[in-house]
C-alpha cells in the first residue's frame, strides 16, 4: 500500500489516539505529521507511513476495539483487486504488497485478519497484545485460543474472528483452517470479510479475476466446519 493510501485508510480512532499521545490535537498537523510525531515519540522510523510496525506499536499500547477491526475490514473492500498468495505471506500482517511484475498480492486468510487487527502475524518474539505464547498466528493458533477466548458461533459479535482449525492425521495436515472477521450479525446469520483464493476465482476464461478480499454470508459453511467465534481478550 502506498503511503497516501495508508494515511487515507488510517482509522479516526487511531489518529485521535496518536494525537492525544503527542499533544498534537489542534496543533495544525496533517495526518502524516501526526503519524510522524507519534513515530518519533515511540522510537520508530519517523517516515509518516502508518504501516504494520507503527500500528502494532499503537495497538500494543491502546488495544484495537471491535469497531476498529470491523472498520479496517470494511475499508479493505475498497482496495484495488488483489490476488491471494501463500508465498507472499510475510508474517507482518501486510495484506497489500505491490509487485510491479505481478500486480497486487495478499497473504492468506490469517495474514489479512492480522492486518485488520494491526498486529504482526509472526508472534515468535511475542507482543504486548498477545498472551505469553510465542506462535505464528495462523488459523490454527487463533482457533486454539492464542489471541482470545472461543465462543459458540451462535454468540458471534461484530469484531470477532470466525475460525475453524485445520485437520491433521498422523502428524500430517490433511485440511487447512480458515479465519475471517465478523462484520455483521443479523438474527442467526453472520456476514464476514476475509481473504480467500475462491473469492477471486474466474468463473470462465473470459472473466477478469476479482479480489481475494470480499464480504459474504458463509454461515452454513462455518456451521459445517464447526467454526467458533474468537473474541480477542482485550475487547471490552
Amino acid at each position: 500500500m502506498s503511503k497516501q493510501k495508508a494515511l487515507e485508510n488510517l482509522s479516526e480512532r487511531a489518529l485521535v489516539l496518536m494525537a492525544d499521545d503527542t499533544d498534537t490535537a489542534g496543533a495544525g498537523f496533517d495526518r502524516e505529521g501526526i503519524v510522524r510525531v507519534w513515530q518519533q515519540a515511540h522510537d520508530l522510523k519517523p517516515d509518516g507511513w502508518p504501516g504494520s510496525r507503527t500500528l502494532a506499536a499503537l495497538w500494543s499500547k491502546h488495544k484495537p476495539m471491535a469497531e476498529d477491526v470491523v472498520e479496517a475490514a470494511r475499508i479493505a473492500l475498497g482496495w484495488a483487486p488483489v490476488t491471494y498468495s501463500m508465498k507472499r505471506n510475510t508474517g507482518m500482517g501486510e495484506s497489500w504488497l505491490p509487485d510491479p511484475r505481478v500486480g497486487y498480492e495478499t497473504g492468506d486468510c490469517s495474514d489479512f485478519v492480522c492486518d485488520c487487527l494491526g498486529i504482526p502475524k509472526d508472534q515468535t518474539h511475542g507482543l504486548v497484545t498477545m498472551n505469553a505464547a510465542k506462535v505464528w498466528l495462523g488459523a490454527d493458533a487463533i482457533a486454539a485460543g492464542h489471541i482470545g477466548e472461543a465462543h459458540p458461533l451462535s454468540e458471534a459479535r461484530p469484531g470477532d474472528l470466525i475460525v475453524f482449525a485445520g485437520r491433521w492425521e498422523r502428524g500430517e495436515r490433511v485440511a487447512i483452517g480458515h479465519v475471517e472477521v465478523c462484520v455483521e450479525v443479523c438474527r442467526d446469520r453472520i456476514v464476514t470479510i476475509g481473504c480467500a483464493s475462491s473469492n477471486g476465482r474466474r468463473r470462465s476464461r473470459y472473466d477478469q479475476p476479482g479480489s481475494a478480499i470480499a464480504a459474504a454470508d458463509k454461515t452454513d459453511r462455518w456451521r459445517r466446519k464447526g467454526a467458533v467465534a474468537v473474541r480477542p481478550w482485550w475487547y471490552v
